[in-house]
């Protein structure tokens, strides 16, 4: 299915369960509000 807008495709991932928002920082992951970062060895991106 393709999306108009990036808030789309936002809302449908929210819906099938990420609930997570990252931030891309030069060395990790970054969860928007900041309690955790994630570095390249501990996470796996779904295709």
């Amino acid at each position: 299915m393709k999306y108009s807008t990036l808030t789309d495709k936002m809302n449908e991932l929210r819906k099938a369960g990420y609930t997570e928002d990252f931030n891309l920082q030069q060395n990790c992951l970054e969860c928007r509000n900041g309690d955790f970062k994630l570095f390249c060895d501990e996470f796996k991106v779904d295709c």
